[in-house]
């Protein structure tokens, strides 16, 4: 049993909060996207081709790295069997109308992020390989990082979040969520 669902044995809950260190301002806006189904389309078809790009990349890691570095490996396969599938969601659930620009953003946002970290992996699990063939997949992760790193900051405006605001919006989030628990049904 997992440390999240145990205290719900003895009616207690289990609050995850994730503190924001980079923010969008895009995120909030729920005006409607001017083209948002376009946004969303272009996001899907992005992420779609990293993984394939990153998956072969994936099968340049030595025997060596696969099992030194099990948890990079599987935590990158994990990410790369998700993505198709959250693109495909994307999709068929998003585009069938009218979407806030805060959801168009936030596939745009999936679809740089979730690349840039597999592609950090991989430049981890690829660190100690040989050959021509491992510098140019090294060189192909530090171009999909480099490449991601530059949409979040020029296309969506990511800005670093002051720790002291971090902190504060981590204690508002959990007065909020013990104010929600603690009201009576």
């Amino acid at each position: 049993m997992s440390t999240w669902s145990y205290p719900a044995r003895y009616g207690a809950v289990t609050a995850v909060l994730e503190v924001p260190m980079w923010a969008v301002d895009a995120v909030g806006d729920a005006r409607t996207h001017p083209s948002g189904l376009r946004a969303v389309g272009a996001a899907a078809r992005d992420l779609t081709a990293r993984t394939e790009e990153l998956s072969t990349l994936l099968a340049r890691v030595p025997a060596q790295a696969r099992a030194e570095h099990g948890p990079l490996l599987r935590t990158a396969e994990f990410n790369l069997s998700v993505a198709p599938r959250v693109a495909a969601e994307w999709l068929e659930l998003w585009c069938s109308g009218p979407l806030s620009a805060s959801r168009a953003t936030t596939a745009g946002l999936v679809a740089a992020r979730l690349p840039l970290r597999v592609a950090s992996i991989l430049l981890r699990l690829l660190a100690d390989a040989r050959g021509p063939a491992a510098e140019a997949a090294r060189e192909r992760a530090r171009t999909v990082v480099a490449d991601s790193l530059d949409r979040l900051r020029h296309r969506f405006g990511a800005r670093w979040v002051p720790v002291q605001e971090q902190l504060a919006h981590q204690t508002r989030a959990i007065l909020t969520a013990a104010d929600c628990l603690l009201q009576p049904v």
